[in-house]
């Protein structure tokens, strides 16, 4: 895992516990957008017990 995916998962981290949504904002003008629709629907996936 290289340095900018350890960076985003961090601040995705810091997004989901985090109650300021300037928080989150910051992250999707990043343009990390797909990155994030990728994670999510992973865990939705791997949450119902499905593999990618």
């Amino acid at each position: 895992m290289d340095v900018d995916t350890a960076s985003t998962l961090y601040q995705l981290r810091e997004c989901y516990f985090c109650h300021k949504r300037h928080v989150c904002r910051v992250i999707y003008y990043k343009g990390n957008f797909s990155l994030i629709i990728f994670i999510l629907f992973g865990v939705i996936f791997l949450s119902h017990g499905y593999f990618i």
